[in-house]
């Protein structure tokens, strides 16, 4: 069974979106301000450590006062994180350099190597510093480099006020529970007031899908989650392209071969264009998403090496809908299967999408309710075990039916063959004059063709042994008891 909802690129929407807002400028009472991007958090702790961290956990920043420094910073760098630093718990593939006299750089891996990170250590005075810390998940280090770096050059102590500024952008939209509806598959939560279009599709009991589309009362925003009309693809072979006339199955379709960046910017012109009114559209950006991408193969490989493939990519936007200003970011994912001998057939191809458009100022907003929608989420597992369950009943069913007609065609072909061979053989007793022969017992003899009549002489039969030669061929009939004779009949 393959139930479509929310594919990992898509839960990991709001963090790819924050990546590449233009930050805004926050005050935090503590005495201290940064540029955050949406959804990002930073808090205060004791001796002015600050730290922000983004709605995925396991990437942030951090800033903290060293007030007894003793030693410099490449010798206290290298020391702190080989004996162990809470903040990078097992760190490996370490490398310190010195920058210049008096600023060194320490670039690591941690937590078995699953993220990466980054220190950066400054000589305020003789027995102080300042350490400049980042950290990511390994595959998106390289990504969100840039966007870790610059909260970190924004940050200053001062500032602090009653009330912390948050920008427009982030503004939260009040939320309520939200059950689907078609099948009761699971329970989340929306935006209050938004309209839901969609459901759960049931193709087969092995192609179970979800697609729904959100929309605010305004009808200015929406949210795309899933699309159940995104059919399977099967990608032909140099030599399978005669086939392409023939429907490869149901809920499939003959594609060629397609990333997630292609086929988000296909939905982005067909759909977002046509069917949610954005006029005027332009894309600004399209680039793949490879830690994504190495993210989704992980999972794929979590039962072993597979020949399963994903593609995830993104497109960004903009344009007008109903006479506003609207921007979007939506994203898709394509999880190929290669075919062993690709002659006939490459392989077979899955699509998901999922994202957002609305005005412009709420776009950090709705990247973030997204993540909340997702975050939320709680399948329903009766039904989940109940459709597993559908599903191996179908399977068994076909894997049955599919035997049963192997069965049925090798004894079609064993009674053809019987056939052939029965006629083949009929024509060889006429070409050598020979007739075959039965009587009433199912015994069987062979005589000489050209009589009308054939009986056995038993006596003869018996004397000689050979029944063959005790076959007497006669053209008139032979009354029994005139001598010891049994009738026999001519088979062929």
């Amino acid at each position: 069974m393959r139930v479509r909802t929310i594919l990992l690129a898509s839960a990991l929407l709001v963090d790819q979106a924050i990546s590449q807002r233009p930050p805004a400028v926050y005050q935090d009472p503590g005495g201290f301000q940064l540029s955050l991007p949406p959804g990002w958090t930073a808090k205060k702790f004791n001796a002015g450590e600050v730290r922000a961290s983004a709605p995925n956990p396991a990437e942030w920043v951090m800033i903290a006062p060293l007030l007894a420094q003793t030693e410099p910073c490449a010798i206290s760098l290298r020391k702190n994180l080989s004996s162990g630093w809470v903040a990078f718990p097992n760190v490996k593939d370490l490398n310190v350099r010195v920058v210049r006299p008096g600023l060194a750089l320490a670039d690591f891996y941690f937590q078995n190597g699953q993220s990466r990170g980054a220190v950066l250590c400054a000589d305020t005075g003789a027995r102080s510093g300042m350490l400049y810390c980042l950290a990511a998940p390994a595959a998106q280090f390289a990504t969100e480099r840039n966007t870790l770096l610059a909260i970190l050059r924004s940050f200053q102590y001062g500032g602090g006020s009653s009330t912390a500024a948050r920008p427009s952008s982030t503004a939260s939209l009040p939320l309520e529970p939200w059950r689907e509806a078609s099948e009761g598959a699971f329970v989340s939560v929306k935006p209050a007031g938004w309209r839901v279009e969609g459901g759960v599709v049931r193709v087969s009991n092995n192609d179970v899908r979800s697609g729904f589309r959100l929309t605010s009362p305004d009808a200015r925003s929406s949210i795309v989650l899933g699309d159940a009309r995104l059919n399977g693809c099967t990608v032909p072979g140099p030599n399978g392209r005669q086939f392409m006339n023939q429907s490869p199955g149901a809920g499939k379709e003959w594609c060629p071969y397609r990333t997630g960046e292609q086929v988000a910017e296909g939905y982005v012109q067909r759909v977002v264009a046509g069917e949610l009114g954005v006029q005027g559209l332009r894309i600004t950006s399209r680039r793949p998403r490879p830690d994504l991408t190495a993210a989704a193969d992980r999972l794929a490989s979590i039962g072993g090496p597979s020949k399963f493939r994903n593609a995830t990519g993104e497109v960004t936007f903009a344009g007008t809908r109903g006479g506003v200003p609207v921007t979007g970011t939506f994203m898709a994912n394509t999880l190929m299967l290669y075919s062993p001998a690709q002659d006939l057939m490459v392989g077979n191809y899955t699509q998901e999408i999922s994202g957002y458009v609305g005005p412009a100022e709420m776009d950090g907003t709705l990247a973030g309710v997204i993540g909340r929608i997702s975050g939320s989420m709680q399948w329903n597992m009766p039904w989940v075990m109940a459709n597993r369950a559908a599903g191996t009943r179908d399977t068994e069913m076909v894997r049955r039916y599919l035997a049963f007609q192997s069965q049925l065609g090798q004894q079609m072909y064993e009674e053809r063959t019987a056939a052939a061979d029965r006629r083949a053989a009929a024509a060889g007793d006429v070409l050598s004059g020979q007739v075959r022969l039965n009587d009433a017992q199912g015994n069987k003899y062979t005589a000489r063709a050209g009589s009308n009549y054939y009986f056995l002489d038993e006596q003869q039969a018996r004397v000689a042994g050979a029944p063959d030669d005790a076959v007497v061929g006669t053209d008139v009939w032979k009354a029994t008891g005139a001598v010891d004779l049994r009738p026999l009949e001519v088979i062929r």
